[in-house]
């Protein structure tokens, strides 16, 4: 889930998903609500080709959990029901079972406690990108124009900076593309890992990481 600060709050704006081989995404711009975007986004699992499939989010538990759980508690009717086991105030695991199908929704931080870029470099997986989080706001979400000025990013330095502005030399940086690609380059970075430590984990111990609760 990608965010934008409104008046000192963090409002989702955008949500992606990969699955291995495909990635999805949803865009505030394309809804009436950010509960709509975020509606989506969960129906967009609860197909029965997701069965038995393990949802992995980095860190559930303290930041994404907070804007997802009350959604898909909302959604809860006669075909889905939903269990939640937590610990110490963390997500475990959330189960989602719709008709015959379930999917559960995991923790990664809980598996692996450090910041994704930290994680990529580590696994010598696709690293994250870079984007100007700060220059996000209430009124632009389809800005297309000039690259954001360096004071929008965060732990960059000049040339990196530079180097990613020459990319967009013709004034085509726009904001609903970059934040598409950024998104899913997080989810592409966390499953790779993922697939790298479960075999690890696999190699030394016999264990499936995913393994059900």
């Amino acid at each position: 889930i990608e965010t934008r600060n409104i008046n000192n709050s963090l409002i989702p704006y955008c949500v992606c998903i990969y699955n291995g081989t495909q990635s999805h995404s949803f865009y505030l711009s394309d809804y009436d609500s950010v509960n709509s975007m975020l509606t989506a986004s969960i129906n967009h699992l609860l197909n029965p080709f997701y069965d038995k499939h393990v949802v992995y989010i980095h860190n559930l538990s303290h930041f994404d959990g907070i804007f997802l759980l009350p959604v898909i508690s909302k959604l809860q009717d006669k075909t889905l029901k939903l269990s939640v086991i937590k610990r110490d105030n963390n997500l475990i695991n959330i189960r989602v079972k719709f008709g015959k199908n379930t999917i559960n929704i995991r923790d990664s931080y809980l598996l692996l406690p450090s910041s994704l870029a930290k994680l990529a470099k580590s696994f010598g997986v696709l690293e994250k990108g870079i984007f100007p989080y700060n220059f996000v706001s209430a009124n632009n979400l389809e800005y297309i124009g000039e690259t954001p000025d360096f004071k929008y990013f965060e732990n960059i330095n000049e040339a990196e900076y530079n180097e990613y502005k020459f990319n967009f030399v013709n004034n085509n940086w726009s904001i609903r593309s970059e934040t598409v690609k950024y998104c899913i380059r997080d989810c592409v970075a966390l499953h790779g890992v993922l697939i790298k430590f479960n075999e690890l984990i696999f190699i030394e111990f016999k264990l499936n990481i995913h393994s059900p609760l």
